[in-house]
């Protein structure tokens, strides 16, 4: 019987998600100061929470962000699991709290 490897592969929609948050950090990022995100999120037709998710991302550990683009990062990583936890802004933090996944 021919052994199969336990490593699966993730969704290869994270690190379109994380491009996404940085193209939006970007382009609002002078915005930020006068405007809510709110007001950002019915321009963008999204919800502010995804807003603050999506920048987010913009802040992971470089390792992380290599692992994602390389569809690399731990099988639980997704884009699910993101908007249902707030990764801390601290790089070992996050390594920490995903390590877990």
């Amino acid at each position: 019987m021919e052994q199969t490897s336990k490593k699966k592969t993730s969704k290869p929609y994270l690190p379109e998600f994380r491009e996404r948050a940085v193209r939006l950090a970007n382009e609002h990022r002078d915005e930020y100061q006068s405007e809510t995100f709110s007001a950002v999120a019915r321009r963008d037709k999204i919800t502010p929470s995804r807003i603050q998710q999506m920048i987010g991302l913009a802040f992971l550990a470089p390792d992380l962000l290599d692992q994602i683009a390389a569809g690399s990062q731990p099988l639980g990583l997704t884009s699910e699991w993101v908007k249902r936890h707030d990764l801390p802004l601290e790089w070992q933090a996050q390594r920490d709290a995903l390590a877990l996944l």
